[in-house]
């Protein structure tokens, strides 16, 4: 049986030769892990559908409780991300995160949402792109139930730019005025909360850092 779904490929592992393991999220059924056939020959239609961070509609066959992908119709690969040192990293956190705090067979339709919006945001504008990953790990909490209001080992100085980033619309992030020295902190604050408070260890973080 043949199941279509809109999907974000965040995770793509070496399987046998030529195959993929390939991790996608969607919006109805959370983390979806897949096997993609074939997909590392020089002439496979899958290459791109299983390279991170590609979105489409994924077709996928279900047999004895496993995936595999056999077609899809590509909407979006975020090119920009792939052509600048500090998109790709900024792309990498959100699609670490992601990856992480998604569950199979649980419904992900915001946090899949949300991954997309910044995602675009970090492809397209020219402001500094680790602001929206900021703003999608802040939103991640929110989605979670967690209060970072609640949190006193974050000073307050940043606590509040934290709190205001995961209030604001992406699209005015950019009137923002942050320091790469802030945004060191934040990321430090926050990678500290995804640890504590679900065991999650985001190691894209510590590779934004060396770019700040």
């Amino acid at each position: 049986m043949e199941i279509k779904y809109r999907a974000l490929c965040v995770k793509t592992e070496d399987y046998k030769e030529n195959d993929k393991l390939i991790t996608l999220v969607t919006a109805e059924q959370g983390k979806i892990l897949a096997s993609a056939k074939s997909v590392k020959k020089i002439n496979s239609k899958l290459k791109l559908p299983c390279t991170s961070p590609c979105f489409g509609e994924y077709i996928l066959t279900k047999n004895g409780g496993r995936h595999a992908i056999i077609g899809c119709s590509v909407e979006e690969c975020f090119l920009g991300s792939w052509q600048d040192i500090k998109k790709y990293s900024a792309t990498q956190i959100v699609l670490e995160a992601l990856e992480k705090t998604t569950e199979e067979g649980i419904e992900a339709s915001n946090e899949l949402k949300n991954a997309l919006i910044s995602l675009a945001y970090i492809n397209n504008e020219d402001i500094s792109p680790f602001i929206f990953s900021l703003w999608f790990l802040t939103s991640l909490f929110a989605d979670l139930g967690i209060d970072l209001k609640s949190h006193n080992t974050i000073p307050s100085k940043y606590q509040d730019l934290i709190i205001s980033i995961s209030g604001m619309e992406p699209s005015d992030l950019g009137t923002l005025e942050i320091t790469s020295g802030e945004l060191f902190k934040m990321f430090v604050f926050i990678g500290h909360l995804f640890l504590e408070d679900l065991s999650v260890h985001i190691y894209s973080i510590k590779e934004a850092q060396k770019l700040l």
